[in-house]
């Protein structure tokens, strides 16, 4: 069996480190490092995890990585490399060249995963692994940013399936400096994954200056900024290094991750706590339940009535991106699509999504709808209900509110009618005939 090893970078590239390092923090209790050995675990060429992987640091947070490793046990003190140099004065290639030198990895088929980062989930990093060695070229991770994010973050990346497959196509070109805005689909973009054949680690050892200033471009134009960070600028020197093995004729594929969060900003990491707060349950995909009758007839009129036109259709490529999309990824989208930010682009991109209106809770959060269904006599039941049977998810709620607030019935002729009649009756009292008005 091949060598597997995991690097896991935990540098934040461009920028002095402060603080608890990222990689320590937590995302709902858990520490995003957990989270990567969760992943690694699952992985049978990385087993065991405590001698196949590897955590590379800076002079910046060495220390807290190393107390970390002391209380825990998880990994063994020499599997905490440091480069010796400061995070804002490296890069992810040079990381991984020293790292695979002190770690004594030569000959190694070598998986890259950053710290700074999270993924789907439901992610296999097996997959990756067992692409990259039937195939026996370097693999990197691409994702499809969500509709309506802007592009300059990214690295994006061209595909073509006809070289490679479905699953895995083969990259093409690399663009460094993508403009504009996502659709969803049709962009590709690195994501913070990657896997290097041992020829390849072997070059970027013999390489050493040449590949530091051969990426020194891009750290130059990666400085981290309100819409580049430093995620996006370790991605950039990966990029630059994929599109460096495509100039000489390497052959690279792509394997597809649903969706990452980046995690390297206040803002970043505040997102992905609030996606897994909120939405934590709907990431485990229990796979496709049975369609009952009901539930198919009402399928059935469904698309009758939008292709006849009796129903008002959407954005037709987002209907489409959500029905090909897992239960993960469509609960993200429509999450993302609630919280794209201040950026007009963004929510006019994911207004069919998001609508225009607050969500009540009810339908923000389907955890607090209550789900009591009722058993029938077999020789009752009906099809209705065993359409109720079935625990309502997040999806299938409105994705839009437009309440009635009242508005117009608050000031309709200057507020409640008054009768202005003469009143030529006896106003009774209730208490005693005496005190009867007239």
């Amino acid at each position: 069996m091949s060598q597997v090893k995991l690097l896991l970078l935990a540098n934040s590239y461009g920028v002095k480190e402060q603080g608890v390092p990222v990689g320590l923090s937590t995302i709902q209790d858990v520490q995003v490092l957990d989270f990567w050995l969760y992943l690694a675990r699952k992985v049978p060429r990385l087993s065991p995890v405590e001698s196949n992987v590897f955590i590379v640091t800076s002079i910046d947070n060495h220390a807290a990585y190393a107390e970390w490793t002391n209380q825990t046990g998880v990994l063994s003190p020499a599997n905490v490399v440091c480069t010796g140099q400061p995070s804002a004065e490296s890069s992810p290639v040079l990381d991984v060249s020293f790292a695979v030198q002190e770690a004594r990895l030569q000959g190694s088929h070598v998986l890259v995963g950053f710290l700074t980062a999270l993924l789907d989930p439901g992610f296999q990093l097996s997959k990756v692994v067992e692409h990259h060695i039937v195939r026996g070229a370097d693999t990197v991770g691409t994702v499809n940013p969500p509709p309506g994010a802007s592009l300059s973050p990214h690295v994006a990346v061209a595909l073509d399936p006809t070289q490679g497959s479905p699953n895995q196509p083969r990259v093409t070109d690399v663009d460094l400096e993508p403009s504009g805005h996502a659709d969803g689909t049709s962009v590709s973009a690195l994501a913070p994954v990657f896997m290097l054949k041992p020829a390849t680690v072997a070059e970027l050892i013999a390489g050493g200056a040449e590949v530091a200033t051969s990426t020194a471009a891009a750290l130059a134009s990666s400085a981290p900024s309100s819409s580049n960070s430093p995620l996006a600028a370790a991605t950039r020197f990966v990029g630059a290094l994929v599109k460096s093995l495509l100039t000489v004729g390497k052959a690279v594929y792509a394997k597809d991750v649903e969706f990452c969060f980046d995690l390297s900003t206040p803002k970043g990491h505040a997102f992905a706590d609030g996606f897994f707060e909120k939405h934590g349950g709907a990431l485990v995909d229990d796979g496709p339940g049975q369609t009952g009758s009901a539930a198919t007839a009402l399928n059935h009129v469904t698309k009758t009535a939008l292709d006849l036109g009796i129903v008002a259709r959407g954005d037709k490529a987002m209907e489409a991106l959500l029905e090909s999309s897992s239960e993960a990824k469509r609960t993200y989208l429509r999450y993302y699509a609630m919280n794209a930010g201040g950026d007009d682009d963004a929510r006019r991109a994911t207004g069919s999504m998001a609508g225009s209106g607050e969500l009540p809770l009810r339908f923000a959060d389907v955890t607090t709808r209550r789900h009591n269904p009722r058993k029938q006599h077999p020789i009752y039941a009906t099809t209705n209900n065993d359409y109720g049977l079935r625990k309502v998810s997040q999806i299938d709620m409105p994705d839009s509110y437009a309440g009635s607030n009242g508005r117009f019935t608050k000031t309709f002729a200057g507020g409640a009618s008054k009768i202005s009649s003469l009143n030529t009756a006896i106003t009774k009292s209730k208490v005693h005939k005496l005190l009867d008005d007239f």
